[in-house]
């Protein structure tokens, strides 16, 4: 048997009202568009995102999650922009949502890199690549709803 506990004038969830007099009164902080490591330079972001707390145990994926990312690194300084986020916004990424892999996909065949495991590697690149703070996907439509490369179902605490 379950039994629910409740506290005297604490109600266990806020009203619809109490809710939008909340979202007027603390509307969300503007999204920032600097920050130090979206200002890295590509082989001192490589070498951070390569290594310590991003290296997996196995080797071999491993070395899979070390290509991914440089081809994902290599995509991403072709957009314009002075910093990563600056081209992640520039690639039109973000506003694709659940294609946003379409674009550096093809971008990678016009150059011969072919892998079965693209679509994947790409979007293991971008978990590493946001855990790394190397860019930040916008909310605007929430990842998790457009099913984006998913840090959002990889990390259910996604701010």
């Amino acid at each position: 048997m379950t039994e629910v506990i409740t506290f005297p004038g604490i109600a266990s969830r806020p009203s619809k009202a109490q809710r939008e007099s909340a979202r007027t009164r603390f509307p969300p902080r503007p999204a920032a568009t600097d920050w130090p490591a979206t200002r890295q330079e590509r082989g001192e972001a490589e070498a951070r995102l390569t290594s310590g707390i991003f290296v997996l145990p196995n080797a071999g994926s491993q070395d899979r999650r070390k290509r991914a990312l440089a081809w994902f690194l290599d995509w991403l300084s072709g957009q314009p922009g002075g910093t990563w986020q600056q081209r992640w916004m520039a690639s039109g990424a973000d506003a694709a949502g659940g294609s946003w892999r379409e674009e550096p996909i093809a971008w990678q065949r016009e150059r011969g890199r072919e892998s079965q495991w693209l679509r994947e590697e790409l979007s293991g690149a971008l978990v590493v690549a946001i855990c790394g703070d190397l860019v930040r996907p916008s909310r605007g439509d929430s990842p998790a709803s457009r099913h984006y490369a998913t840090p959002t179902r990889t990390f259910p605490a996604w701010p």
